[in-house]
């Protein structure tokens, strides 16, 4: 119960990282993913049970943090595939960021 308690507690502790890097800046962008592609039988793009996750660093801690966030094609990698760029927002200006996306 201990261990669930302190993972939580880990959870609120980004939501307020993610909450200062916004007292800074109005808008964030990032990669959405730094994999295309991998086969459907593997469990995660690295095919290793043991590490996950690691395909998933650039949306994880917004998602965490509990800001808005949107992903646009910005181009198209060597093999025809889109290539993502991640737009985040400030927590609960998620209006203010889809509007901003429809611009694009």
């Amino acid at each position: 119960m201990v261990e669930a308690v302190q993972g939580f507690n880990q959870t609120l502790e980004r939501r307020q990282r993610a909450a200062q890097v916004f007292s800074e800046f109005d808008l964030m962008l990032s990669p959405t993913k730094q994999i295309n592609r991998f086969p459907a039988q593997w469990p995660s793009p690295n095919n290793d049970p043991q590490h996950p996750f690691e395909h998933i660093v650039f949306p994880l801690p917004w998602n965490m943090g509990e800001q808005p966030a949107l992903s646009i094609n910005c181009g198209f990698a060597a093999d025809g595939l889109p290539i993502g760029l991640q737009m985040i927002a400030p927590r609960f200006a998620d209006q203010w960021l889809l509007q901003g996306g429809q611009d694009l």
